[in-house]
Formats: structure tokens, sequence, C-alpha cells
């Protein structure tokens, strides 16, 4: 059972009183020119992520690329960053959706992800860390 998604789906950008919701298909470039985008997630989009990867490359195809060594991984980290991660359960046919920390989903959803066993959504950030981002 594959999933069929469209262009845009998980291309949003809300935000509450104390956090950021980011839909995890944008690419870098179109981050980068939507206007609700907060200024320094686009900032850190042109000063670091764009220089580990294509700009055309999605949110999500960068987080499963990612290493424990990039200077990405570090900006993320600081961010504190969240990510909405929806899983197929292969023996009920449903789906299972969590939040997990960076460094959970490398350890334990990274591969799965690449294998297409689950998919990122989108990421949380609070603004708090997001204000204080230093690149």
């Amino acid at each position: 059972m594959g999933l069929i998604m469209n262009q845009n789906d998980f291309k949003y950008v809300i935000q509450d009183l104390s956090k950021v919701y980011i839909g995890a298909n944008y690419t870098y470039e179109e981050l980068q020119n939507e206007d609700d985008m907060p200024v320094k997630m686009k900032e850190a989009a042109f000063r670091v992520f764009s220089m580990e990867t294509s700009l055309e490359t999605t949110i999500a195809g960068h987080l499963l690329t990612i290493k424990n060594t990039d200077r990405s991984y570090f900006v993320y980290r600081q961010m504190r960053l969240k990510l909405k991660v929806t899983s197929l359960i292969k023996d009920k046919n449903g789906f299972n959706t969590g939040y997990y920390k960076l460094d959970e989903f490398m350890t334990h959803l990274q591969q799965k992800a690449v294998q297409g066993e689950c998919f990122i959504e989108e990421l949380e950030i609070k603004k708090l860390y997001l204000a204080g981002l230093s690149v």
C-alpha cells in the first residue's frame, strides 16, 4: 500500500503563541519565498542548509540524509526541532503519528523513512529557541 501525496501536501506555516509548525514538503527555495516563514528560519535555510544541499531539496528529503556531523544537524538541534512522523502499521492497515526529537528520529526512524515505511509531515519549532538562533 503506497502513499499518494499531492504537490502541495504538507506545505504550510502555522504559528501559535509559542511554536511554529512548518510543513516538511517545502523546498528550501520555497521556504525562503514564503511570506509567513519566520525570518530566522529563512536565514538558516540561506546560510546553512543551502550550503549542504540543493535549494530544490525538500526539508523532509534533507532530514533523511542528515548526519550528526553536519552543520545543519547542529542548527536543527539548536532550534530544539521536533518532527511529526507518520508510520504505516502493516498488521492493522493503519497509521501511527507521533512527535520525535531529531536524535530520536535519526536513531529509530531515519532508515525506515528512507525505505518508505514512514514519512515526515511537519517540523515543530519553539519560537523561543528560533529567536535565539545564531547561524
